[in-house]
């Protein structure tokens, strides 16, 4: 057993589809990658996820959400708050609005990733069931992601 947990056998058989990162194209590579992942898994181990149910109405179209203790944008426009450090610790000073600029969309659904306004950090979340499908779409061809 490794030490993640996860049996040396399927760490090794884990793959991951990424953008062939050509301008305007769909293509999917499929790139196997069990240290990244092994490495991602003990990251958020480490840092301590701290799941939080929360509703909360979002600040840029108004639509009052049921947080399931995942829920981190609105469903609706995609937005989101800067509150985290780690995920679910609220202990992010930042305060700013996370703009969705782009997608992704790969055999585990859809990933969206964020922009702070105020401070530009980046990062990416995954996508709900709930979430607005269309837009998701659209931004999958945004050229902001692909800078």
């Amino acid at each position: 057993m490794a030490e993640s947990g996860i049996a040396p056998e399927i760490l090794a058989k884990l793959e991951i589809w990424w953008p062939s990162g050509l301008l305007g194209s769909k293509d999917l590579l499929k790139i196997p990658i069990p240290a990244l992942i092994f490495h991602i898994y003990v990251g958020l181990m480490a840092k301590g996820f701290t799941r939080k149910k929360e509703n909360f109405k979002c600040t840029n179209c108004g639509m009052f959400v049921m947080g399931n203790g995942y829920t981190n944008h609105c469903p609706r426009c995609l937005w989101s708050m800067h509150v985290d450090i780690n995920p679910g610790d609220r202990q992010n000073k930042c305060m700013g609005m996370m703009e969705p600029i782009g997608t992704l969309y790969d055999k585990t659904g859809f990933v969206i990733m964020h922009r702070c306004t105020e401070c530009g950090e980046e990062r990416n979340v995954f996508g709900a069931p709930n979430d607005n499908t269309e837009l998701m779409t659209e931004l999958s061809s945004t050229e902001q992601f692909m800078s």
